[in-house]
């Protein structure tokens, strides 16, 4: 079953390129469209932070961190195509409400806290 994006990303595609080749993976598809289009397809960023908010509302500020392992994933939410663009997240996360000390264990704190709690000795 195709996601929204999945059909998104395919609708751009056949609009712009027509039919994709058989068996065409998605990711290749988006990979094939100009800038200005894989905007029209990505994850919003407010979508990315109601995520934040809803994982903050069941786990706790101290169980939530951004990644920045970009592999594996189709697309990026907009505004945040890697790592160089994280300030954007800080900045809406401080704009949504968000604690300074709050915005630095997400964004990797947390993660650093975590690792050293499971180091080796």
């Amino acid at each position: 079953m195709d996601t929204a994006y999945q059909k998104r990303v395919k609708e751009l595609y056949e609009k712009h390129f027509g039919k994709p080749e058989e068996g065409m993976s998605v990711s290749r598809m988006y990979n094939k469209l100009p800038k200005e289009l894989r905007f029209q397809a990505d994850a919003k960023l407010e979508t990315l932070l109601q995520h934040i908010d809803y994982l903050v509302s069941k786990v706790g500020i101290d169980h939530v961190a951004i990644g920045s392992d970009f592999d594996g994933i189709e697309s990026s939410p907009q505004y945040l195509e890697d790592v160089s663009k994280f300030p954007v997240l800080t900045k809406a996360l401080l704009e949504r409400g968000y604690k300074k000390e709050d915005v630095a264990k997400i964004m990797g704190l947390n993660f650093l806290r975590l690792m050293k709690e499971n180091e080796t000795k």
